[in-house]
C-alpha cells in the first residue's frame, strides 16, 4: 500500500510538473499563435516603454500576429482583418472592440443604442468567424473594463449592460471571454487614465496565456 500510494505522488509530481513547464517555458509553446483584432487594450504600444507592451510581453511565450489599431471601433475590424495574411493561420484570435464606440457614441446611457450598437458587435464577431473558419472555443472576446479615473464613470451603467450582452452572446456560440473588467481594478493598472500600463498590461497577458493554452 506504501509503495502504491509513493509511485501514485511520484507519478502527480511529474504531471503537475510538465503541465507547469508547459504554460511557463517559452519552447514548448511556439506552436500556438495568437492573432490580437480591436483597438488599444492590445495594442498599447504607444502608452508604455518599449518591451512592455501586451504583444511584446505576449511574444515572449507565444507567436503573436497583431492587426489592432489605437482608437479602433467596429467597423475598423473588417479593414484590419483584410490587412491579415492567413501565413500562418493563428491559433487563437483575440478580439477587443466597441469601448471606442461607447465613448464616442453614447456618452449617456441609452439601452436602445446599446443594443443596436451591439448588434453591430454581434454580426462583426460572427463574420470574423466565418471568414477565418475557426472553431468558437478558439475565439477570445474581450469585456470591458471600469477606467477609475472619474472622467468616465458616467460609462459605468452602459459597460455593466454591454458586459452582460456579451456573456450571453459568448455562452450562446461558446467563445472564450477574456474578463478584463475584473483583472484591471487598480489605478496602476492604467495610464493616460484609460489605457493599460506596464502592469495592466501584465495582468491581461497571465489572464490571456490561461485561455491560450486551453
Amino acid at each position: 500500500m506504501i509503495q502504491f500510494l509513493l509511485l501514485l505522488s511520484i507519478l502527480m509530481l511529474i504531471y503537475y510538473t510538465v503541465r507547469i513547464e508547459g504554460l511557463t517555458n517559452p519552447s514548448n509553446t511556439r506552436s500556438k499563435s495568437v492573432l490580437l483584432l480591436g483597438d488599444s487594450v492590445l495594442k498599447n504600444d504607444t502608452y508604455v516603454d518599449k518591451g512592455y507592451s501586451i504583444t511584446d510581453q505576449l511574444r515572449n511565450y507565444v507567436d503573436v500576429n497583431i492587426v489592432a489599431q489605437d482608437g479602433a471601433k467596429i467597423l475598423d475590424i473588417s479593414r484590419q482583418l483584410q490587412s491579415y495574411q492567413l501565413q500562418p493561420t493563428a491559433n487563437k484570435i483575440v478580439i477587443s472592440i466597441g469601448g471606442n464606440n461607447i465613448l464616442e457614441e453614447i456618452p449617456f446611457y441609452n439601452e436602445e443604442h446599446i443594443d443596436n450598437l451591439f448588434d453591430e458587435y454581434k454580426n462583426t464577431i460572427l463574420h470574423i468567424k466565418n471568414v477565418l473558419q475557426i472553431r468558437s472555443s478558439n475565439i477570445i472576446l474581450c469585456n470591458i473594463y471600469y477606467p477609475p479615473s472619474y472622467v468616465y464613470r458616467k460609462y459605468d451603467k452602459t459597460i455593466t449592460k454591454w458586459n452582460k450582452l456579451l456573456d450571453a452572446f459568448a455562452k450562446q456560440h461558446s467563445f472564450k471571454i477574456l474578463n478584463i473588467a475584473n483583472i484591471m481594478n487598480e489605478q496602476e493598472d492604467f495610464t493616460h487614465e484609460i489605457e493599460p500600463s506596464r502592469t495592466g498590461g501584465q495582468k491581461i497577458v497571465q489572464a490571456l496565456g490561461n485561455l491560450v493554452y486551453i
